[in-house]
């Protein structure tokens, strides 16, 4: 791991840190836990976040303050301590570590493993107090997790039923979240979405995964926890 990583992957998992430090990089604008947040959306990162978001923002009659896709630590510590209402969004290593690496130029598989290991061990002691959502339910019945919001935090958010429009406003909603994240350019092995050529690729890298059996091993042993108190 460079350096650079190293110290922001340390900074991440701090939230003395991280506050003081995150708000002064442009990329963290409007993504950081504030007085007016209503609702934090986090997880590891390719586990549905900007799904979630993209339903989140479409779907409700008034708008609703979150705090969102840092993919850190420090912002569901932040969370935890503050009370502040959190969904939790999980996905089986292998899927959410190789589509990671697929989209991260910087990223390779043994550094993935190690970060969503990180995040998980560090996050499972707090995940009772937040509703946690696997990527199947996330991203095929999100009206179940509007529902479990509303019945842990009492948030009274709109249900969701997707109709063809409500696809079309999601779809535009996630690309736009795209476009910002990456300066305009909407890139196949970057956005959110389902993709035939990430498919491909992921099938061809998971025989370079098996090679990390092992510390995998210890990725899904987490990931079971997490499933055993998710929606």
């Amino acid at each position: 791991m460079k350096p650079r990583e190293s110290i922001l992957d340390y900074i991440r998992r701090h939230p003395v840190l991280f506050y003081r430090i995150m708000p002064l990089r442009r990329r963290y604008h409007g993504l950081l836990i504030s007085k007016s947040t209503q609702l934090v959306v986090e997880g590891y990162p390719r586990c549905a976040n900007t799904y979630a978001v993209a339903v989140l923002k479409t779907s409700q009659p008034a708008a609703i303050e979150l705090a969102r896709h840092t993919h850190a630590i420090a912002q569901i510590k932040r969370a935890y301590q503050e009370r502040i209402p959190t969904l939790l969004l999980i996905r089986s290593p292998e899927d959410a570590i190789l589509s990671y690496v697929i989209r991260e130029e910087n990223v390779d598989i043994p550094l993935a493993i190690r970060r969503y290991v990180s995040f998980h061990e560090a996050a499972l002691p707090l995940a009772r107090d937040f509703v946690v959502s696997d990527f199947n339910t996330t991203t095929t019945d999100f009206n179940k997790v509007i529902l479990a919001l509303n019945g842990r935090f009492a948030l009274n958010l709109a249900e969701f039923h997707p109709t063809d429009e409500t696809d079309a406003e999601i779809r535009t909603a996630v690309e736009n979240m795209e476009m910002k994240d990456s300066g305009g350019h909407l890139s196949e092995a970057r956005v959110a979405r389902p993709s035939a050529s990430r498919t491909a690729i992921k099938h061809r890298m998971r025989d370079e995964l098996k090679k990390f059996d092992r510390d995998l091993a210890v990725a899904l042993r987490l990931y079971s926890k997490m499933r055993e108190i998710s929606l």
